[in-house]
């Protein structure tokens, strides 16, 4: 069963076109980055961290934004922008999964602590 559902996308054009394949995908792509840390998917605390939901639910719509782009393109008239509007917001969600899965830490990944403090010797000279 997929961490993500479709309730958890927010988007109003993407949420109608999710599938269940691209859930899973999600998953998927959970168990390599986890992998990518030395760490599984049951290493990974339910319910998600707040960074980790929201990279997923990027890759979700990043996914369904490339699949779908380019397939509606009509015909455009003088001035009209001839793109459709997968296409202009795949660009939004790659950088927004560039961008959070660069925050993503094993410590925002599992949700545990890995550094201890140190402690630091004051002494009189």
């Amino acid at each position: 069963m997929p961490r993500l559902t479709i309730n958890d996308i927010t988007d109003e054009s993407v949420k109608p076109v999710v599938t269940d394949a691209d859930l899973l995908a999600a998953d998927e792509y959970l168990a390599d980055l986890a992998a990518s840390m030395d760490y599984t998917l049951v290493d990974v605390p339910d319910p998600l961290p707040y960074k980790v939901k929201r990279l997923l639910i990027a890759f979700v719509c990043r996914e369904v934004c490339a699949r779908k782009a380019g397939g509606a393109i009509g015909m455009a008239f003088k001035g009209q922008d001839a793109g459709d509007k997968w296409s202009a917001k795949l660009p939004y969600f790659a950088g927004l999964v560039r961008d959070l899965e660069a925050q993503i830490t094993p410590e925002v990944l599992t949700g545990h602590r890995t550094a201890t403090a140190g402690t630091i010797e004051i002494g009189r000279a």
